[in-house]
């Protein structure tokens, strides 16, 4: 992509950069704005969330979240569960998305706490868009006892996470917990699928 940028750059076109998963300052508005949404929903529902669980791959939905709830001074916990990279890695990726918000918008500036970046790297299992035989019984068994389909690329290591981490008692202090499905169907490649289909037919 930066390439193709200086290629164009060079013709005197002007060139707009859209990193992966749009996870960039700008691109981390859209979930300010979700977690703005989402308290906006708990008002009107009379609940409160002790925490905001989600999978992150890039940085920009949990920056974006993060970001929304220091701001509001909610002291809700943001917990991200990776899909690929290491915990000390996403910190330093979703730091530097915050001071690129910071610097794009001078009204937003204020001293941080990234000690409250909340990163689990204990899911990535064998990587991104990779599942074992033991991830696809997971999903397989949520999808029939809930109608919810995780992808296995992304979300369902994220939920898989979160349910392990409950029943080893992580979450005993938090009454209310929410996960935010980011993630669809693309993680069901033809290999992926022929692979469920052998498990369905066992």
């Amino acid at each position: 992509m930066e390439e193709l940028k200086n290629t164009l750059a060079a013709q005197g076109k002007r060139v707009f950069l859209i990193p992966v998963g749009a996870s960039d300052a700008l691109g981390s508005h859209g979930y300010i704005n979700c977690y703005n949404e989402i308290v906006k929903q708990e008002k009107q529902m009379n609940i409160h969330f002790d925490s905001i669980n989600l999978a992150i791959g890039s940085g920009g939905t949990y920056a974006g979240l993060w970001y929304g709830n220091e701001q509001a001074r909610f002291n809700k916990k943001i917990i991200g569960y990776s899909v690929d990279n290491t915990a000390e890695e996403f910190k330093e990726e979703v730091t530097k998305i915050v001071l690129d918000i910071d610097e794009a918008d001078e009204s937003s500036k204020s001293a941080h706490n990234f000690d409250t970046i909340f990163i689990n790297d204990n899911y990535v299992g064998e990587g991104y868009g990779l599942a074992t035989d033991e991830e696809l019984a997971f999903y397989i068994d949520f999808a029939r006892s809930s109608g919810i389909i995780l992808d296995p690329a992304y979300t369902g290591k994220a939920f898989r996470g979160l349910i392990t981490e409950i029943k080893q008692g992580k979450y005993d202090d938090q009454e209310n917990i929410l996960f935010i499905h980011t993630g669809g169907l693309q993680g069901y490649t033809k290999e992926m699928r022929e692979r469920i289909k052998d498990m369905l037919g066992k």
